[in-house]
């Protein structure tokens, strides 16, 4: 089963790459041509709508990968919320846009526009997930993704406004959308018409509901606590802040899709695995910490390079300005604490996955709490003495103690698991700490990504000496691309 869910990963992330490395690009150049405000305000209005879409969206991961992983009555019922809940939010999200635009602005309509297409494209990708369809979901991911990209730059090349992320960002979310109405009937082999004609009992909307409630409850605290730390970093440190923040954010990414895949290809498997969970969930965890780990070192330690990248192809196109490597140069620092993080990140990734499957998802809400209540605990006093570094050693203080609380909850249950979740996660910060040192001292010389090498050396070594990482990893790797 591991090596399905990493084959499963591994698909979803090589046919992302293509795509994510253009949307970078074009992420890259909005960065170049426009100003630092304007990528604030950019960030701003993917707040704005991220927080409508986890109004919509946060549980029904868990809900609909729980029911329909081994059922295919439940994906057509599924299929059919989603048609249903996609002309509702048409109607009231298109006459709440219509208002917004008249009396406060265009860039704030738009993203209440686009909610109903963005909310439908993740409630397609969860239908499609729940069967482990790599293929189908590619697909939906690519076009999205390539939707993005074209549009953005079209915008950024063609015009010259100055929030043309924006726009293009919004065209992007009706394409998304769209792809998912028409994606969700070829997959179930049924018409349109034939979806509206399933039947969905009461009782199964009454279980899915009550399983929902507190999954989108710690969906809201985790929210809640993205909009704390922007709200604050703009009201108190100001849009050049935030937009580094975004800027952090936009390289992390590189880190950050690896963990998103193998954390939605774990769920049905989980769901699927019955008696042979806490087996799977163990080498899960350990693969997860060590590789996810690897891959953020790497990033982290990387990032100078693909800036010095971005300034010589903005010079050999004659572009004029404030090099990234200083107009973002708070950046590479920042990268390293969310880093140091990751083990810990890592654990929640797969805890919180687990707990749902076996029924204790009440603990997925308890946990965010825990998040967010640490989080606000450290930002003030952290912001106020570090500015813009000590909202993120904030975020990354919550990151600890989310995952403390699904070990401490689940302790009683699942002894020896959680004890093996806690002594990996502390282990490998400690070696992410060692790798990650050399790279902090000597990030001011010329050259300083090359140190991505030996941090990854160090990491490793001290990873096989604890025999988290081992020889068979390298090859269950390697299989699983080769088969993506």
């Amino acid at each position: 089963m591991l090596r399905k869910l990493v084959g499963y990963a591994a698909y979803m992330f090589g046919a992302n790459t293509f795509t994510a490395l253009l949307n970078f690009a074009v992420s890259a150049l909005g960065m170049v041509t426009r100003p630092k405000e304007a990528f604030g305000d950019y960030a701003i209005y993917m707040l704005v709508y991220e927080i409508g879409n986890g109004i919509f969206i946060f549980g029904a991961n868990a809900t609909i990968q729980r029911y329909a992983a081994d059922s295919l009555e439940n994906r057509q019922r599924f299929t059919k919320l989603v048609f249903l809940v996609f002309l509702g939010m048409s109607g009231i999200f298109g006459l709440a846009g219509f208002v917004v635009w008249r009396f406060i602005g265009l860039n704030y309509a738009l993203a209440l526009f686009g909610l109903p297409w963005v909310v439908t494209y993740w409630y397609g990708r969860y239908v499609v997930r729940s069967n482990l369809d790599a293929k189908r979901e590619a697909r939906l991911m690519v076009v999205a993704s390539l939707a993005n990209t074209v549009f953005q730059f079209l915008f950024l090349t063609l015009t010259d406004l100055r929030d043309a992320l924006i726009y293009g960002d919004f065209l992007a979310l009706l394409a998304s959308g769209l792809m998912a109405l028409v994606t969700l009937p070829a997959a179930l082999g049924l018409s349109i018409r034939q979806i509206f004609q399933v039947p969905i009992p009461r009782e199964f909307l009454k279980e899915a509901f009550r399983f929902t409630v507190p999954l989108w409850l710690a969906g809201q605290v985790f929210t809640l606590k993205v909009r704390l730390q922007s709200i604050w970093t703009t009201a108190f440190i100001g849009s050049k802040a935030m937009g580094a923040l975004q800027g952090m954010q936009t390289m992390w990414q590189f880190a950050g899709k690896p963990m998103e895949y193998l954390g939605q290809a774990s769920l049905p498997g989980l769901v699927s695995a019955k008696e042979d969970r806490d087996v799977l969930y163990r080498e899960l965890l350990r693969f997860s910490v060590v590789s996810l780990t690897a891959v953020a070192i790497v990033v982290a330690a990387g990032i100078p390079f693909v800036f010095q990248v971005i300034d010589f192809v903005a010079e050999l196109l004659g572009r004029t300005g404030v090099p990234m490597s200083e107009k973002y140069a708070e950046v590479p620092v920042l990268l390293l604490l969310p880093t140091l993080a990751v083990p810990f990140t890592a654990v929640e990734m797969v805890t919180n996955q687990y707990s749902v499957a076996v029924g204790k998802q009440r603990t997925v809400f308890y946990a965010q709490v825990v998040n967010v209540a640490v989080m606000a605990a450290t930002l003030i006093p952290l912001a106020k003495h570090f500015g813009l570094i000590g909202v993120v050693i904030a975020g990354a203080i919550g990151e600890l103690g989310n995952a403390s609380t699904f070990i401490v909850l689940l302790w009683k249950h699942r002894t020896d698991s959680m004890r093996t979740a806690l002594v990996w996660s502390v282990l490998a910060t400690a070696a992410t700490a060692a790798a990650l040192t050399p790279v902090y001292v000597y990030r001011e010389i010329a050259f300083s990504w090359l140190l991505a090498a030996p941090a990854l050396v160090i990491f490793g070594a001290l990873m096989m000496l604890t025999r988290m990482l081992q020889v068979q990893d390298f090859k269950r790797v390697l299989k699983a691309f080769g088969r993506g």
